[in-house]
């Protein structure tokens, strides 16, 4: 449910200007510029393995990790989380020891 002041300000508005649309530039300024936009990005494209608060603290990106993370989704820049490694099974954990056991007191020429 909308507020009624909103109501009244979207109507006043509509008989002033004929237009819903409110000023260009109006909303939340942002905290850095294009140059800090363009530094940080240069660092995480350059170091793909960085994380994002490595490159904010890198490049004195000001703000917090929010739009730090809203600027690498705007960009052309995709990260992928890498995948977790599966458990080992306990069937998996007794082979490993038996190999083990069984080459303890060799030479490493087997390995080659």
């Amino acid at each position: 449910m909308l507020n009624k002041n909103t109501v009244f300000d979207v109507k006043k508005r509509w008989e002033r200007q004929q237009t819903l649309l409110g000023k260009v530039g109006s909303g939340r300024r942002q905290v850095s510029t294009l140059e800090e936009d363009g530094a940080f990005l240069n660092v995480l494209g350059e170091n793909p393995l960085s994380s994002a608060v490595e490159a904010t603290i890198q490049t004195n990106f000001p703000g917090s990790p929010a739009p730090a993370s809203t600027r690498v989704k705007s960009s052309e820049l995709k990260y992928r989380v890498a995948t977790s490694k599966p458990y080992l099974s306990e069937e998996h954990k007794q082979s490993r020891i038996i190999f083990s056991q069984n080459y303890v007191y060799r030479d490493l020429d087997y390995l080659e």
